[in-house]
């Protein structure tokens, strides 16, 4: 991913933050029955105006904190979220917030079309590392094989330092996170992720490795991320 890009994929991020967060305040305001419903047509009128969708989209989420009251639209709701998420000719930005709320309850539907994305039999809905990480969130195993496959294939910095992430809850990945950490040849952001990943594993392994790596690359970014680590792991191993 190029920088432009990358910066482009965090600045609407931000907005999309924002957004959740200005309708979640307004959300107790606005609580009640004939709101939702009209959220739940706008949102399933694919001749709104896809700011309008998104709006509803965001105006339900918020509802849907309100267990109790939200009780009688969740499972519409629910439903055209996954009629969203399943199209692709769907606005992004509709389809990643709708894949982002039901990557959060688990849902089988936003992890199956998250996974044809990466694997590339549908087109992908989401950037990669954005869905590795909604993946993780609750598919840990289905995670934890996507992204072993994405290090085999990908070379974009931002993928794999996601997928060493997932690998942390892997204890049969330890051997792969030390290499990676070791390896010179990987971006920093990537031997950090392994780095943390794999002392919150196998800090014995991390240890190891570490002292390798102090042994070897003296003053560099990646020293200071392992004797961090060090320092909070066993300040005698300094």
């Amino acid at each position: 991913m190029k920088v432009r890009d990358f910066r482009r994929e965090v600045e609407a991020e931000l907005e999309r933050t924002q957004a959740r967060a200005a309708t979640e305040r307004l959300g107790p305001a606005v609580a009640d029955a004939e709101t939702w419903e009209a959220a739940l047509a706008s949102l399933q009128d694919r001749r709104a105006k896809p700011e309008s969708r998104l709006a509803a989209l965001y105006t339900l989420q918020a509802g849907a904190f309100d267990l109790a009251k939200f009780a009688p639209f969740a499972a519409v709701f629910v439903a055209a979220l996954q009629t969203v998420a399943q199209a692709v000719d769907e606005t992004a930005e509709l389809r990643r917030a709708a894949l982002d709320h039901l990557a959060n309850t688990g849902d089988t539907i936003a992890s199956r079309v998250l996974i044809e994305g990466l694997e590339g039999t549908q087109p992908a809905a989401v950037p990669p590392a954005a869905a590795l990480e909604m993946l993780a969130r609750d598919d840990h195993g289905s995670a934890v094989r996507i992204a072993t496959k994405m290090l085999d294939v990908s070379e974009e910095v931002q993928v794999r330092e996601q997928a060493a992430r997932i690998l942390g809850s892997d204890p049969a990945s330890a051997g792969r996170l030390e290499t990676m950490m070791k390896d010179t040849g990987e971006a920093n952001a990537v031997r950090r992720a392994s780095a943390v990943a794999l002392r919150a594993l196998r800090p014995d392994a991390f240890g190891t490795a570490a002292h390798t790596v102090l042994g070897n690359e003296a003053d560099t970014e990646i020293d200071a991320t392992v004797r961090r680590g060090l320092r909070t792991s066993s300040p005698k191993q300094l």
